[in-house]
C-alpha cells in the first residue's frame, strides 16, 4: 500500500497511560504514524481506511532490548554468586548457596593471610544495589586489621587469588 493507511481494530492496547486504548492506527511505510480514532492521521494528508483488522485486538510487539554491562566483565574474576551461571564459553559455574562455601573459597585463595584469621567476622550478603553483582563482602576491611595491611592491599590480594584461571568451582 502506498501512502498512509489507517487500520481499524476492535481494540488497540497502546501502552500509553495518556491514551491506554484506541480503535485506529495509522501506518506509513511500515511505521506507526499515529494512534487514536478514525481521524488520527487526517492532519498528515489523505489516508486510506482499512477495516481488515476490525475484529482484532492489536498490541505492541515487545522488544526486550536491555543489557547487563558487567555480565561479560564478571568472568574475568571468580564467580561466587548464589545462582548457577553459564560463562560465555559454556562452562557451568555452580552457585555458592551458603556462607561456608564462600568462606571456603576465599580461604583457599587468600594464601597470604594469617592462618589464625577470624573468617567468621565478615559478612557475605546480596548487595543493596543489584547492579553491583550477586554478593558483597566486607572481608577486606575485617581481615586488614588482622593481617596488619591496608584494606585495599587485602582486597587486591583476594582478587589476584581468585582471578586468572577463569574462576573457582563452587561446592
Amino acid at each position: 500500500m502506498d501512502g498512509i493507511t489507517v487500520f481499524r481494530a476492535k481494540k488497540i492496547i497502546t501502552m500509553d497511560p495518556n491514551c491506554p486504548e484506541a480503535t485506529h492506527v495509522a501506518v506509513l511505510d511500515g511505521k506507526i504514524l499515529a494512534v487514536g480514532s478514525a481521524d488520527c492521521a487526517d492532519a498528515w494528508g489523505p489516508v486510506t481506511q482499512d477495516d481488515r483488522l476490525g475484529d482484532a485486538v492489536l498490541m505492541p510487539g515487545f522488544v526486550e532490548g536491555h543489557a547487563h554491562m558487567m555480565a561479560g566483565k564478571m568472568w574475568d574474576f571468580c564467580y561466587a554468586g548464589y545462582h548457577d551461571r553459564m560463562d560465555p564459553q559454556g562452562k557451568l559455574h555452580k552457585g555458592m548457596t551458603t556462607i561456608d562455601a564462600v568462606i571456603k573459597t576465599l580461604r583457599a585463595y587468600a594464601g597470604d593471610l594469617p592462618e589464625d584469621a577470624n573468617w567468621s567476622a565478615f559478612t557475605v550478603e546480596p548487595p543493596r544495589d543489584a547492579s553491583h553483582g550477586d554478593v558483597a563482602t566486607n572481608a577486606a576491611m575485617v581481615l586488614a586489621k588482622q593481617a596488619g595491611k591496608p584494606p585495599r592491599d587485602i582486597a587486591d590480594m583476594i582478587v589476584k587469588r581468585i582471578t586468572g584461571d577463569g574462576g573457582l568451582e563452587a561446592e
